[in-house]
C-alpha cells in the first residue's frame, strides 16, 4: 500500500470551504484536510477491495481524514465477524470526536449479520467511563439493533450508560428518540419508570419532538408532561448544536 500516494489523493480532494465548515462542527479537531464524506467512502471502498488489511496496519493519524478512511475500510472489509471485531477493538481508541464515531458506526453493517456476537462485544463499552467509547456503543445500538427482536434489550442497555460527557449522553438521547420513532408505546412505557439523568431526559424529549414521523399531538404532550405524565416542560430548550452534533 502506497501511503504517500493515498495522502496525496486526500490532499488533491481537499475543499477549503468544506474544511472551514466542518471545523466549526467538530470542536478540538485541528488536522482536517476538508475531504467530503462521499469522496472518503469512494476511496475507502477501493482500498478495502485492493489492500484493506495492509492499509489498516499502516494508517495513522496523519489527518482526520486518514483515520476516517481507516474506519470505513474496516467497515467495508470482506472478513468474518472475528476479524472485524478485532480491527474494531483496535480502532475504537482512535475515535476522539462524534464525527469519526458516527461515520464508522453507520457503515459497520456487519453488526446486522451477527448481532449476537456484536452485542457481546459492545456490552463493556456501554458502561465505559470513556466518553467516546460509551458513544460508540450507543450509536451502534441505534444504527443496527432497533428492531423487533432487540428493542427490549436496547432500551435496557442504553439505560446502563452513565458516562456523563456531553457526546455520550447526547448519543443515548438520540438512540432513545429513534426507539420512540419505531416503538413509541414500548419506549414511553420504559422511560416512564426508568429515570434518566435530567440532561439526557430533556434531550430525549427534544429529539423526539424534532423527529418528523412523530405526530404533533405526541410532541406537544411530551413537551408538557414528559414520559408517562411524570414531569413538566422537559423538552423545550435547544442548544444550537444538537441538530448536527447528535
Amino acid at each position: 500500500m502506497d501511503m504517500t500516494a493515498f495522502r496525496r489523493e486526500l490532499s488533491d480532494n481537499a475543499d477549503e470551504k468544506y474544511r472551514v465548515f466542518q471545523q466549526a462542527l467538530i470542536p478540538g479537531v485541528t488536522d482536517l484536510i476538508g475531504v467530503r464524506r462521499p469522496v472518503l467512502r469512494k476511496i475507502a471502498s477501493r482500498i478495502a477491495k485492493e489492500s484493506g488489511r495492509e492499509f489498516i496496519r499502516q494508517a495513522k493519524r496523519e489527518s482526520f481524514e486518514e483515520i476516517a478512511v481507516k474506519g470505513l475500510v474496516i467497515a467495508g472489509l470482506m472478513a468474518d465477524t472475528a476479524e472485524i471485531l478485532k480491527y474494531t477493538a483496535e480502532y475504537v481508541p482512535e475515535i476522539t470526536d462524534w464525527c469519526l464515531c458516527d461515520t464508522f458506526c453507520s457503515d459497520l453493517k456487519a453488526a446486522r449479520k451477527d448481532r449476537e456476537r456484536f452485542w457481546e462485544f459492545l456490552a463493556p463499552y456501554l458502561t465505559s467511563d470513556q466518553e467516546f467509547e460509551a458513544r460508540f456503543a450507543a450509536v451502534m445500538l441505534l444504527n443496527h439493533f432497533i428492531c423487533d427482536e432487540w428493542i427490549d434489550r436496547v432500551l435496557e442497555a442504553l439505560f446502563t450508560v452513565r458516562q456523563e460527557g456531553y457526546y455520550a449522553q447526547m448519543a443515548v438521547a438520540w438512540a432513545y428518540s429513534m426507539c420512540y420513532v419505531k416503538y413509541p408505546e414500548k419506549t414511553e412505557a420504559f422511560l416512564a419508570v426508568h429515570r434518566l439523568p435530567e440532561f439526557t431526559y430533556k434531550k430525549t424529549v427534544s429529539k423526539i419532538r424534532d423527529s418528523l414521523p412523530v405526530p404533533k399531538e405526541d410532541k406537544e404532550r411530551l413537551k408538557r408532561y414528559g414520559f408517562g405524565g411524570g414531569r413538566l416542560d422537559c423538552g423545550a430548550e435547544t442548544d444550537g448544536k444538537q441538530n448536527i452534533e447528535q
